[in-house]
């Protein structure tokens, strides 16, 4: 396995106590949990925000003794409750500011900006102030200066507590896009819904990880899911139920192949 971020043994009293977390190069890893569960802090313990003394490893080396530096070049992070701060007066000009300390040769940095700009849907906005934008904008906009260099990891937390299911659904497709361009992404959500798409799911509880495995496995779990005050997304939660009727063998995740399943 080629694990790009751990935890090992993480203590940070009083949330956590021996946390054990890895998530594999290339991979959307979803960690969920009620408020108050730890996911913010972990987060911030995953980004450098907090010390950890040496708790935390990138590839083979621990946090603490990687220069910072290049530490918040290769992960950066996204706390989507908080206000987004902006540099410049336009969103084109906000796209080139993580340019021009990079190694993109100048006379390619516009062409990039624009590029990434389209591929987040901001080509419409290049002129606008980034104050301006409505929050679903200000978010893309964000992720997309924070990817635009091409980190390593992308750490979000609760990236879709005030989306629609439009826009829900939009941001799984950009997470994906980034995903197949290398990039490796944790995010953190309260709801089980999010996660349908990720590879790989942590459910925590009181500070601890109660649940982990894809997000089948998880769900496979309805009793224990169920105790921490979490609902099953809504196919696995009726294949659930049919499965207890015994109209199904398994839980199907997929619209068309569980109603394939149910004529055949």
């Amino acid at each position: 396995m080629n694990r790009v971020l751990r935890c090992v043994h993480l203590n940070y009293p009083p949330v956590f106590e021996k946390l054990d977390l890895s998530v594999e190069k290339g991979t959307i890893t979803s960690i969920v949990g009620s408020n108050n569960c730890g996911k913010t802090t972990l987060i911030k313990l995953l980004s450098g925000f907090l010390p950890t003394h040496e708790m935390i490893c990138f590839g083979h080396a621990y946090a603490e003794m990687e220069n910072k530096a290049e530490w918040y070049r290769t992960v950066q992070v996204i706390f989507a409750k908080q206000e987004f701060i902006f540099l410049r007066p336009t969103v084109l000009e906000e796209l080139l500011f993580p340019l021009e300390n990079s190694c993109v040769d100048p006379n390619e940095m516009k062409e990039k900006a624009m590029k990434w700009g389209k591929e987040f849907q901001l080509d419409s906005l290049f002129s606008k102030h980034p104050r301006d934008l409505d929050y679903f904008s200000k978010l893309r906009l964000k992720i997309a200066t924070s990817t635009i260099i091409e980190p390593e990891v992308l750490l979000l937390d609760e990236p879709f507590f005030s989306l629609n299911e439009k826009e829900r659904m939009k941001l799984i497709v950009f997470l994906h896009r980034l995903k197949k361009k290398g990039i490796t992404i944790v995010f953190t959500t309260n709801h089980l819904e999010d996660t349908l798409y990720s590879d790989q799911l942590y459910l925590l509880e009181k500070g601890k990880v109660s649940l982990k495995g894809t997000p089948l496995e998880v769900y496979q779990k309805e009793e224990e899911v169920s105790h921490m005050g979490l609902s099953l997304p809504f196919f696995a939660d009726l294949s659930s139920k049919l499965k207890f009727y015994n109209l199904l063998d398994e839980i199907i995740l997929d619209e068309e192949k569980l109603v394939d399943t149910l004529w055949k």
